[in-house]
Order: structure tokens, then C-alpha cells, then sequence
């Protein structure tokens, strides 16, 4: 499942907060892996910063937060919080 952020017109320190919740999944899905993309969008040619396979691995689980790291860029920060 993708997902975007609303545009931010500031892109030298662009910051979200509470944009995206997404469908209850598994711990055996999140520690297999999900894709993530971090790019921009120009009027010409848009550009991935940064793009990977983020993996939650046991600690991560258990601490419910990741945060992933695109240097130079910057970082996401996830919070998982268990399905009702």
C-alpha cells in the first residue's frame, strides 16, 4: 500500500506530523520488510532522495517506534501502536 504526504511548500526543512495511518498488518509482514520512498516533487523532473526496505526488527517491535535514517536528508520517525 502506498501512501503520500500533502505537498510542503517549504522544501528546505519541509516536516509532518500525523499524515499517514495505515491497515493493521502482522509483526512476521513488518519484520519481513516494507518498501519506502522519500522523493520530491519538481515541476520538471521529480527525484528519489532516498528509497529502501525498512525492517522492524524484534526491539523495534517491542519499543512500538523506528526511526529511519536518510542521510544526508533527514529521518522518519514511525510510531506502531497495537490493532483494537
Amino acid at each position: 500500500m502506498q501512501r503520500c504526504v500533502p505537498y510542503v511548500a517549504d522544501t528546505y526543512t519541509p516536516r509532518w506530523t500525523n499524515m499517514n495511518q495505515f491497515p493493521a498488518t502482522t509483526a512476521a509482514a513488518l519484520a519481513a520488510g516494507i518498501p519506502m520512498v522519500y522523493g520530491d516533487d519538481d515541476l520538471t523532473t521529480d527525484n528519489i532522495i532516498c528509497q529502501g526496505n525498512v525492517t522492524f526488527a524484534s526491539d523495534r517491535l517491542l519499543a512500538g517506534t523506528a526511526t529511519i535514517g536518510c542521510a544526508p536528508y533527514g529521518t522518519i520517525s514511525v510510531l506502531l501502536t497495537p490493532a483494537p
